[in-house]
């Protein structure tokens, strides 16, 4: 988040030095499996006009990709919601930049050899990401 293009793409000051993760958050996190399913069950259940982006790192040790398709399957389940966009590739530049999978309103992105800090793993394959839903260009 400190790299210069990054910050001009998000409108931030550049003057902001972004630190990284609360050291405090592994000792008071809480498993919840559930996650904040009935969230956004609810978020896509009212708000038929929106777009979320979940964009998971395929080799986060801390937020698997595995788990959060998982949950992405649970979501889909739990609503009824039929996939419109089925697991495939997507793209950046010439490159396979990960997998892509959507019901309305919602898109799981998986983006290749991307951890759980992405903006210092793939920068510009974030800085893509993030301009593409601003501008609200599919992947």
């Amino acid at each position: 988040m400190n790299n210069p293009e990054v910050k001009q793409q998000i409108h931030a000051d550049p003057s902001i030095q972004w630190k990284m993760c609360n050291p405090d958050i592994p000792s008071k996190w809480q498993a919840n499996p559930q996650g904040a399913i009935d969230i956004y069950k609810k978020i896509l259940r009212e708000q038929h006009d929106i777009r979320i982006w979940i964009v998971s790192g395929a080799v986060s040790a801390t937020v698997p990709v595995l788990g959060t398709k998982r949950w992405f399957e649970e979501l889909k389940r739990t609503t009824g919601m039929p996939t419109t966009r089925m697991w495939e590739p997507w793209f950046f530049r010439t490159i396979n930049g990960g997998n892509i999978e959507e019901i309305r309103g919602m898109s799981l992105i998986t983006v290749r050899s991307g951890g759980y800090l992405l903006w210092n793993d793939q920068p510009e394959i974030a800085s893509h990401i993030l301009d593409s839903f601003l501008k609200g260009i599919p992947l």
